[in-house]
């Protein structure tokens, strides 16, 4: 299958049609090798790995078809592109937009962003993950991503940036640290915080590492179930309170910039479940920390003396 971030992402790959392959099931994953012995070298003799043939086939693989009934490739082109993409072009990654937690539509496309000066507060959320593609993992390999998100003066919300990339534990820090130089120290940076202890230690490790440049850092945790950490974040863009900057997203794996497609599609796919969700967990844990800010008029903090209560109060952020 085609990965995220090609133009026929969710199709089946040719290169990959007829190819024998094995695999073998560890707890709920199904993992894959080029060779049974491959899976036995890695996970042990005990480990009985199964081969696996895959026969990709179109209305362009059926000639007898086609002849018997010329119209019926034409029928299937015709239909919405949910049903083509599936029933003609095998892509059954394919899902109605809207038809779960996230459309695209729901979301107004700004040419640029608003002022500095127009936001109450603006955070840049992280979603870990360290390992690169390979074939054990084809098309399940987690990314590194972050999605910055502001909160304005309206109460209104703007996705500014979104950047993902498959990298080892090694780079977390670099790659934090180039989006903090980036977007300054003004931008808080939320981390997420595994309750592994030793994914916890790793986590306080890269929390010291980034407070020492001058950033400020605080770490959530990760809510037990993904649909409940989203639905914050789905019903404020249902609702109409997200806007997103056109082309700000960037997909460096796959070298893809300035398109906002694939943060979209995976967006859309979002079930809570298992499928690849490192971008809905960033803008969901960004939105939630910046959505929870408690803001007062300044003169509230000086003592009453100077308390205005119109929209023109210059406003300070109590965390």
């Amino acid at each position: 299958m085609h990965q995220e971030g090609h133009p026929f992402s969710g199709r089946p790959d040719p290169e990959l049609n007829g190819r024998v392959r094995y695999l073998i099931r560890q707890g709920d994953d199904i993992v894959w090798g080029d060779t049974a012995q491959e899976l036995v070298d890695k996970y042990g003799s005990k480990v009985k790995p199964r081969s696996f043939r895959a026969l990709f086939g179109t209305i362009r693989d059926n000639p007898i078809l086609r002849k018997t009934n010329p119209q019926y490739e034409a029928t299937l082109l015709s239909l919405p592109r949910v049903d083509m993409e599936r029933l003609y072009a095998g892509n059954w990654r394919a899902v109605p937009e809207g038809s779960g937690y996230f459309s695209r539509e729901w979301c107004e496309e700004i040419v640029s962003p608003p002022p500095a000066s127009e936001f109450i507060k603006i955070c840049r959320a992280y979603d870990f993950a360290g390992t690169l593609p390979n074939e054990l993992n084809r098309g399940r390999c987690d990314f590194t991503a972050s999605v910055k998100i502001g909160k304005l003066r309206t109460g209104d919300y703007v996705i500014l940036d979104v950047v993902r990339h498959h990298i080892r534990f090694g780079d977390w820090e670099k790659f934090v640290l180039e989006q903090a130089f980036k977007d300054g120290k003004s931008v808080d940076i939320i981390l997420p915080i595994d309750p592994n202890p030793a994914a916890m230690a790793a986590t306080q490790m890269l929390v010291r590492a980034i407070v020492s440049k001058g950033f400020f850092v605080t770490t959530k945790r990760a809510s037990s179930a993904k649909v409940d950490r989203f639905r914050p974040f789905s019903s404020a863009c249902q609702n109409g309170l997200v806007s997103i900057v056109k082309n700000c997203a960037t997909d460096i794996w796959n070298k893809v910039y300035n398109d906002n497609s694939f943060f979209y599609n995976e967006l859309e796919m979002f079930e809570g479940k298992r499928e690849i969700n490192d971008m809905a967990d960033a803008a969901a844990d960004g939105f939630s920390y910046i959505a929870q800010q408690n803001i007062l008029p300044t003169g509230f903090l000086s003592g009453m003396k100077s308390f205005d209560t119109s929209n023109k109060s210059p406003l300070l952020n109590i965390k």
